[in-house]
């Protein structure tokens, strides 16, 4: 459309990204979150000129605030999130010239043509600022899925279609996510958002990465566990982790209630977000050999 050249990487790393943003002056880059956050942590990233770099644009999972002002800062450009799937094309986006908070804390306004709107459990409409499953349709959305009407019967109602991820849409109009609505944790029937401690935790200085993930309990049903990868040279332990998201006065049910430590957090086969199922069947493995230890 613009004439614009465009350069990939056969595979990334931070060192081939930096040097290919140094080399061709590269304006735009398109990275998913487990990208940047390798990107900003590159202990060489200084020794390049990496100046050209004017937005990056993100989506395929929730990026954290904090992840994405570190990615601004450190590379002097603006982050821009865009919200969407292989069904659906782009469903919203922010804007270049959004403040950061908008940029970094919403998935912005739907797209021109698109609608979106928030159900609740029962089907019904929600108003803003409350939580349910985004839908959206819209010109560019998929109309069902060929030879498959059972599925297209279930996900495609009057047009919408059932995105399967929780959020809410705020005051302003912008599209908030918080999560599939498959990740959500609920324990003893309370509704815990993962996104939402991964975000407090992703500000303590000695967190350098984060995933909550449920992990089974006879009581409450589910309850959290948090998988952290510490900044290098520093330590992090369970105390450190309640005691940081109490000063943020999170509610008392919302604590994680195990932390596990990992040097780093698996990722699906295509390297571009972190595989909760596996940390989840890794908790549910420890959890049945303590035990079996104790019977």
């Amino acid at each position: 459309m613009v004439g614009a050249k465009l350069v990939n990487l056969e595979h990334f790393t931070p060192r081939d990204t930096c040097e290919m943003i140094q080399r061709e002056k590269v304006t735009v880059l398109a990275l998913v979150p487990a990208q940047i956050a390798m990107l900003v942590d590159y202990p060489d990233l200084d020794r390049y000129d990496l100046s050209s770099v004017r937005v990056i644009f993100t989506g395929t999972q929730l990026l954290t605030y904090e992840l994405g002002a570190r990615a601004e800062e450190k590379l002097g450009c603006r982050v821009v999130k865009i919200y969407g799937s292989g069904d659906t094309s782009a469903i919203s986006t922010t804007s270049f010239n959004d403040t950061q908070e908008v940029r970094l804390a919403t998935v912005g306004f739907p797209v021109p043509g698109n609608e979106v709107m928030i159900i609740d459990g029962e089907g019904n409409p929600s108003p803003p600022g409350e939580i349910g499953e985004v839908r959206a349709k819209g010109p560019a959305l998929a109309s069902g899925y060929y030879g498959h009407p059972e599925i297209t019967a279930e996900l495609w109602q009057d047009g919408w279609i059932a995105t399967g991820d929780a959020g809410k849409i705020d005051e302003a109009g912008h599209v908030v996510l918080l999560g599939r609505k498959r990740d959500v944790i609920i324990r003893g029937g309370q509704n815990i958002y993962p996104s939402e401690i991964e975000n407090l935790l992703m500000r303590h200085p000695g967190v350098k990465d984060v995933s909550i993930v449920r992990m089974p309990d006879p009581i409450m049903g589910e309850k959290q566990c948090a998988y952290v990868v510490p900044a290098e040279g520093q330590t992090f332990d369970f105390e450190d982790m309640t005691g940081f998201l109490k000063s943020k006065r999170i509610a008392p049910y919302k604590l994680p209630e195990r932390l596990e430590i990992l040097s780093e957090l698996p990722m699906v086969p295509a390297a571009n977000k972190v595989d909760k199922d596996s940390l989840e069947a890794d908790i549910a493995q420890k959890l049945e050999e303590e035990n079996q230890r104790k019977r």
